[in-house]
């Protein structure tokens, strides 16, 4: 997938990963966030449209606490 973010973000490049895909020690991750992702075509947007209600409305959510000024990196 391509995320590309808007000009007044001042980002001069996009970036090309896939939203679900393996760590260096081969379990799977999920990589996502709605914003500044580029769908390729109407397919594409429609399936990332459905991923961010799945995600959105899910019951199975775990809440983490990151205190301010941190930031979770596993």
């Amino acid at each position: 997938m391509r995320w590309a973010a808007p000009p007044s973000k001042n980002v001069s490049h996009d970036v090309w990963h896939p939203v679900f895909d393996v760590d260096q020690q081969g379990r799977p991750v999920m990589r996502y966030i709605d914003q500044f992702v580029q769908p390729k075509d109407f397919e594409e947007g429609v399936w990332l449209s459905e991923l961010s209600d799945a995600l959105e409305t899910s019951q199975n959510i775990l809440s983490v606490p990151v205190p301010v000024g941190q930031i979770p990196v596993d």
